[in-house]
């Protein structure tokens, strides 16, 4: 991958099956993917996600990749759910940090998902989701 990054032959065919495994290893772990994780995969659009971040999410090199907004997560006025799947890119661990930035947040982390735990734990994630509103709701 480096050697494609420094090449700048992100698009080579080596390269995108090595992002690919990767996606299928720490995005998303089912085996076939749903169709709507095919679809989505489908319609990306690499020249907006390439602007915005990179060829790729290793390799940042976009108008987002200084950004940051962490010392400003204490100003969030609002409930916020933050969910972490265990097998993710963006760790449980990573994902309690911005948590426990943000005051009266709460965590939700899905055991058994990579990246998509919509699709990966659908009924449980739906049950989070829920339970959330719920509590949402009642602090009115």
């Amino acid at each position: 991958m480096a050697r494609h990054e420094e090449a700048g032959t992100t698009d080579s065919e080596e390269y995108q099956r090595v992002t690919m495994a990767y996606y299928r290893r720490f995005v998303c772990r089912l085996d076939p993917w749903p169709k709507e994780v095919e679809d989505s995969f489908a319609a990306f659009n690499p020249a907006v996600y390439g602007t915005m971040w990179g060829p790729s999410e290793f390799c940042a090199t976009g108008n987002l990749k200084d950004y940051d907004r962490t010392p400003r997560l204490r100003e969030i006025g609002v409930p916020v759910l933050f969910t972490a799947d265990r097998f993710d890119e963006a760790t449980p661990e990573t994902t309690r940090w911005y948590h426990e930035l943000t005051p009266g947040s709460s965590l939700a982390v899905f055991e058994n998902s990579a990246h998509m735990a919509m699709v990966e734990e659908t009924e449980r994630y739906i049950d989070v989701i829920r339970q959330f509103l719920r509590e949402v709701e009642h602090r009115k």
